[in-house]
């Protein structure tokens, strides 16, 4: 699935009087069929001092005839005396700028970071496919005198302006612009669980499950926005539990969530849903599990074997040994002792419950 919110980065190595690699980067790279986007514009430098730039006729953007480019809209930073040429539909290209006022340069600092100067923006086409979008050609004569009518990159010192240009029609890049109905939509997608959905959480407090998805999560959900409630007959839910779970992402997988139950809140033999109810960052999914207490082998039932299973494990004192199984962990406190072995008696014979109708 395709992302709104990548960046790409376009290089223009300029080579001149004084050299200031000027890195462009353009967002999202995608758009919806007739869709019209603004593409926010950001500017680095990689010179090792700051670097004063300024703009006239910086730019043309060039696309194919079905692609309809522009404006282009200086963010309110840098004032009004500025200047643009909106291109109109069927042509192929939009030439913009900044006056030289030294009042509305753009200051791009040493360390890298990037300055976002404005927006562009585009329609796509009434197409489902991936279009090449020609963007940044560095427009204008090669220069080395101080003309403030050439197009360039201008590098300010105090008074003394130093302009670096590159030679005239450089190429700057090209976009690769993805036209599908899926763009958007920037939300990640639940991928898988494990345990698996459907199966069984075994232990009898500290029970946790892992959410995988499509993409890197932005930030961990909060109680409330994931719902933990018990499935009831008739497709209803029981009370959310969600403020005794913990919601946090894999410090080892940015795409996986771990929600880990705090202490003991959920019962044995009863099926639980895990829901997402209002985290926007998310599709909507939910994850269900029984609760089967002890159940070391996941087949639905808690057996002497189950507790027989442990003791060739124990003891096991940290999760990094080999002798580690988490599913022999009945206790959930991350260690294979006889105790957990013990855990598992009281609840032997049970057969796992069929899950609610409805559900």
């Amino acid at each position: 699935m395709i992302k709104r919110g990548l960046a790409l980065t376009l290089v223009l190595g300029l080579a001149s009087i004084a050299q200031a690699d000027v890195d462009i980067k353009l967002a999202p790279d995608c758009c919806l069929p007739d869709e019209t986007l603004d593409f926010t514009v950001s500017l680095s430098q990689d010179s090792g001092a700051d670097v004063y730039l300024r703009m006239v006729g910086l730019f043309t953007y060039e696309t194919a005839a079905e692609f309809t480019v522009g404006p282009f809209a200086w963010d309110a930073a840098f004032g009004t005396n500025h200047y643009q040429d909106v291109a109109q539909p069927g042509l192929a290209a939009a030439y913009l700028g900044l006056t030289t006022n030294s009042a509305e340069q753009v200051l791009l600092p040493a360390d890298g970071s990037y300055v976002e100067v404005g927006t562009l923006q585009i329609t796509c086409p009434h197409v489902e496919s991936t279009r090449q979008l020609n963007v940044l050609r560095a427009n204008g004569a090669a220069d080395d005198s101080k003309s403030v009518v050439s197009y360039g990159f201008g590098v300010a010192a105090g008074d003394d302006v130093t302009y670096v240009r590159p030679g005239a029609g450089l190429t700057g890049g090209v976009l690769m612009v993805n036209i599908t109905p899926e763009c958007g939509d920037d939300k990640i997608i639940f991928e898988s669980a494990w345990p698996a959905d459907q199966t069984n959480l075994w232990r009898t407090q500290n029970n946790y499950a892992l959410l995988t998805f499509d993409n890197d999560i932005p930030a961990a959900p909060v109680a409330g926005e994931i719902a933990i409630r018990e499935l009831l007959a008739g497709g209803a839910y029981g009370p959310d539990l969600s403020a005794n779970f913990t919601f946090t992402i894999d410090p080892s997988d940015a795409k996986t969530l771990i929600v880990q139950e705090v202490g003991a809140n959920l019962t044995h033999n009863k099926w639980f849903g895990i829901e997402n109810v209002s985290w926007d960052d998310a599709e909507w999914f939910e994850v269900q599990y029984r609760v089967l207490m002890g159940d070391v082998d996941n087949n639905g039932r808690v057996l002497a074997l189950d507790a027989g299973a442990i003791y060739p494990s124990v003891p096991c004192v940290n999760i990094t040994m080999p002798c580690w199984n988490p599913r022999k962990d009945i206790d959930g406190n991350n260690k294979i002792l006889a105790l957990d072995a013990g855990a598992v008696y009281p609840r032997v014979p049970s057969i796992g419950v069929a899950k609610p109708a409805g559900h």
